[in-house]
């Protein structure tokens, strides 16, 4: 099995291998005395110690069975930063929590906080100010309805929701005594990615061919441990769950056809039957009325 980091370029980090002779790993100079294995080749974890910056990038597990196959398993997205990192997922919601702890006693030095988002330019998320009037936020557009305050001014947190890969960058708490003063207390690094955050394959996959996506959350400095693996029915939640509403959605338009089209063509036919029966002559009927030996009024006897 290789571990392989993806940055700028990709690099080996390790090889873990059963042949010739009992199963080692083989790590590459960089990382040579900072990583651990535990666990057999089929089932294992890697710790990295000692992170740096440059260690921030794309984690792939490749299993190999021979020269030529590579089927990977596991694929990790870590952050290394001296400030706290945080990777959602499009569509999730973030929390950061943002606290002035210099005075204790009152908030009547501070007359208000700026949340700032830094990535190709510095933008203002929000506002939160207690002069005039009570403590209020004032959210800038882009994100008017998707942000969310809980507790005072000194400490609180914002939390965004609705997250898109443009909110990816940094997020700074910066406090303000007057118009002049600038204090940051809380940075934030976060990465939004349009994908799922962990990829691992079914329980019973071999082979590693089929995948369902699962998620896990990156920590500042390490990776977290992975879940528990679920049985194939809960990984799969997702399909099902596509299948099902796929089936509703076409037993209703069947419903619909049945309910609404059919007794309008129904009736629709009929009526072009009935324009198109031909009528009798009177004619006709006057000539059996005197057959049966019956004669119009005013006839001579």
């Amino acid at each position: 099995m290789y571990l392989y980091h993806n940055a700028k370029t990709q690099e080996e980090v390790l090889y873990y291998h059963s042949s010739p002779g009992p199963e080692k790993i083989s790590p590459r100079i960089r990382y040579f005395k900072r990583v651990e294995k535990k666990g057999s080749l089929k089932n294992h974890t890697i710790t990295i110690s000692n992170l740096t910056v440059e260690d921030s990038g794309i984690y792939r597990c490749v299993y190999k069975k021979n020269v030529q196959s590579e089927d990977i398993c596991n694929v990790y997205i870590l952050v290394v930063s001296e400030h706290t990192a945080v990777y959602q997922v499009s569509g999730e919601s973030v929390t950061l929590e943002c606290s002035f702890t210099e005075s204790p006693n009152s908030n009547d030095e501070l007359i208000g906080m700026y949340l700032y988002h830094d990535a190709k330019t510095q933008e203002q998320v929000l506002y939160y100010h207690s002069s005039p009037g009570p403590e209020k936020i004032s959210p800038r557009i882009r994100y008017s309805k998707r942000v969310e305050k809980r507790g005072s001014l000194k400490k609180h947190t914002i939390t965004i929701s609705n997250l898109t890969v443009e909110d990816s960058g940094i997020y700074r708490c910066v406090y303000k005594k007057n118009v002049q003063s600038e204090d940051i207390r809380n940075v934030y690094i976060l990465v939004v990615s349009a994908y799922v955050r962990h990829i691992y394959p079914f329980k019973n996959c071999d082979r590693c061919q089929a995948w369902c996506p699962r998620q896990y959350k990156v920590a500042p400095y390490s990776v977290s441990k992975k879940e528990s693996e679920p049985d194939g029915s809960e990984e799969c939640l997702p399909l099902m769950l596509i299948i099902g509403v796929t089936s509703a959605v076409s037993i209703m338009v069947t419903m619909i056809f049945t309910w609404l089209i059919v007794p309008k063509v129904k009736q629709w036919t009929s009526r072009r039957r009935i324009r198109n029966v031909p009528q009798q002559s009177n004619e006709y009927v006057y000539e059996i009325m005197t057959k049966n030996g019956l004669c119009p009024l005013g006839a001579s006897d």
